[in-house]
């Protein structure tokens, strides 16, 4: 599905959140949005499958404009998967993975649903738990179960805000790997909103940084996230490290000054340690 935002705007009251978004997804395989808090990430997420609506501008699925689209036929073609939350109903996996098929209702019988829901959780693991209880599950299994209802809609683009963020980093690679495969295979779209400069090297086919409601720049992570890109963006002194997989960040300090006062602290440290014995 080809996604494209032009000229779009969205503020709250008077303060703009997106400032003149023009964007082309094309054919984009698996595409990470980062930035620092509050530039909009969020707001451009869901902006795509009309959660809320732009001021100024359009957005476009393959040519029609979502505004013209009702919610169900927005939910045929895009999954999404919200950040994790606390007021979770006292739902079974099964139940909560069932309701990614709503946008179907009319369209598929309860026989074709369930069976479309086992596949689902055949493949996502989740057979084991189908009947336990959403609220007595862990992070990992959670965002597994909001991840496999995103699948039961059927969406050729799967929208994800923060996927990782509270998990451990064994979940973060499980769930990234995932999604990888997802791409790889399922031949599914995926767009997620991202903190994790790392995790988006290694995995996206393209990342799009905002700053101050912009795009500030968009393409292959390896050519376009730079140490002037991490400063400008975050106000983060870097390295950009290359291995024989994937580039990395270390970040140094919010400044230089920072930089050189921290080195400076942990050589006293280092100096009374080593002094003392210990």
């Amino acid at each position: 599905m080809k996604i494209c935002f032009k000229n779009v705007e969205f503020s709250y009251s008077s303060e703009k959140i997106l400032d003149d978004i023009c964007l082309d997804l094309g054919h984009s395989k698996l595409i990470c949005i980062l930035g620092p808090n509050g530039v909009g990430k969020s707001t451009l997420l869901h902006c795509m499958n009309r959660i809320i609506s732009p001021q100024k501008g359009v957005i476009l699925l393959n040519g029609k404009e979502v505004a013209h689209m009702n919610i169900n036929e927005i939910a045929r073609h895009i999954g999404f998967v919200p950040q994790e939350r606390d007021d979770i109903p006292a739902l079974t996996v099964m139940d909560v993975v069932l309701l990614g098929r709503h946008p179907h209702s009319k369209l598929s019988s309860a026989k074709n649903d369930l069976d479309i829901v086992s596949n689902i959780l055949h493949f996502m693991d989740l057979e084991d738990i189908a009947l336990r209880y959403i609220d007595e599950l862990s992070g990992g299994q959670r965002q597994k179960v909001f991840i496999a209802r995103g699948l039961a809609q059927m969406p050729e683009v799967l929208l994800l805000d923060e996927p990782t963020s509270n998990l451990d980093i064994r979940h973060q690679l499980e769930v990234m790997e995932m999604l990888r495969g997802l791409v790889d295979y399922g031949k599914l779209q995926i767009v997620l909103v991202s903190h994790d400069l790392n995790m988006s090297m290694r995995y996206a086919d393209q990342v799009i940084i905002m700053k101050d409601g912009k795009i500030f720049t968009a393409g292959d992570p390896r050519n376009v996230i730079t140490r002037d890109v991490i400063q400008s963006v975050y106000g983060v002194h870097s390295l950009v490290m290359h291995s024989d997989v994937n580039p990395y960040i270390v970040p140094l300090s919010s400044t230089k000054e920072g930089l050189s006062r921290n080195l400076n602290e942990l050589g006293k440290i280092l100096t009374g340690a080593y002094s003392s014995g210990t």
